[in-house]
């Protein structure tokens, strides 16, 4: 059951025929005010999981900032093979993304507020190596393009959350201690320790969480000395990005305007930058003869990391660029649209 930023109340089940049954229906049904909306079948014959016996398929739901909902699970093939399905409920019409067969037991999803998905999931590469996949709804269908981190051994205890900034971060164990990999749509591939001989708790659906400050909160557990099988839970405290406890060092020290992502795109893509000062911003988009198209930001803005979306579905496809002005901050960079 989910509560979305309307107080609408979104509730998802899954039904079977009977208690040794292999396949279940995925419903749903939406309250709003007093009243529910009849259920519908998201989902026909969605498999239970076969891992060591029948058991109920991990579905993984979601609602964005429109009332929207969302699922998301794995289906086992020919063992040790997997695919990925992410369904999209829009109030009438569901429609459903899957990924091609990967060897692959962890993965994990998460939804922006504005209706965004993002996915992760290891993928073994024989050897005691796994690599890392993430991909996103932002420039097209999830799983239609993904991006391939090799910065760890393995990947296991998969995390993924969204800040208020929309960017998606994961944290995940590496069967040694507990990490965190930020920049999962562009730029460094950057993995950071969290805890040493840390891992994420697994006995609760979700080990971390993010409130609306961006202090992210992960329940984790760690052996309690290097000869005992006991394991303690712990709760880490940090503020995104990667901040101790007690300190705060998120603000960024320059002004950096940085390339769109993704690009080309169609017809949106997101501009991101950071201001290290109170100052008035102008964030404009120009067509190639110098023209204005569009005003992005025009304010006075506090420092911080920032991102803009720009929707060109108005435009014709070509090459534009995009301005920002703060003081005597001047940067440009070209963007390309793609129908």
């Amino acid at each position: 059951m989910l509560v979305d930023a309307n107080d609408n109340v979104h509730v998802f089940w899954l039904r079977a025929d009977s208690s040794t049954s292999r396949s279940f229906q995925l419903k749903y049904a939406k309250r709003m005010g007093e009243t529910f909306t009849p259920p519908v079948v998201l989902r026909e014959n969605l498999p239970g999981g076969y891992f060591y016996s029948i058991s109920y398929p991990d579905v993984s739901c979601f609602v964005d900032g429109q009332g929207n909902a969302f699922a998301a699970w794995r289906e086992q093939r020919q063992y040790p093979y997997s695919k990925l399905f992410f369904l999209t409920y829009n109030g009438s019409t569901a429609k459903t993304d899957s990924s091609d067969a990967y060897k692959t037991f962890h993965h994990a999803f998460a939804v922006a507020s504005n209706g965004t998905a993002h996915a992760i999931w290891s993928v073994d590469q024989g050897g005691g190596t796994n690599d890392l996949y993430f991909s996103t709804t932002r420039g097209g269908p999830l799983f239609t393009s993904h991006r391939v981190f090799r910065s760890m051994n393995s990947a296991y205890r998969l995390n993924l959350f969204v800040n208020s900034r929309k960017m998606a971060n994961a944290v995940f164990s590496d069967g040694a201690d507990l990490k965190l990999l930020r920049n999962l749509e562009y730029g460094t591939d950057t993995v950071t320790t969290l805890v040493a001989g840390g891992y994420p708790y697994t006995a609760t659906k979700r080990s971390v969480v993010v409130d609306p400050t961006d202090r992210v909160w992960v329940s984790y557990l760690r052996r309690r000395g290097d000869t005992s099988y006991v394991n303690d839970p712990w709760l880490l405290q940090y503020r995104d990005i990667l901040v101790s406890v007690n300190a705060h060092a998120d603000n960024p020290t320059s002004f950096v305007l940085h390339q769109n992502y993704p690009n080309p795109f169609n017809p949106t893509t997101e501009i991101r930058y950071q201001t290290s000062e109170v100052s008035h911003l102008t964030l404009k988009v120009f067509d190639l003869l110098g023209r204005e198209v569009a005003t992005l930001v025009d304010e006075v803005q506090g420092s911080g990391f920032k991102s803009v979306e720009f929707n060109a579905s108005e435009l014709a496809s070509g090459v534009y660029f995009f301005r920002l002005t703060a003081g005597n901050f001047v940067a440009t960079k070209k963007l390309m649209m793609v129908r």
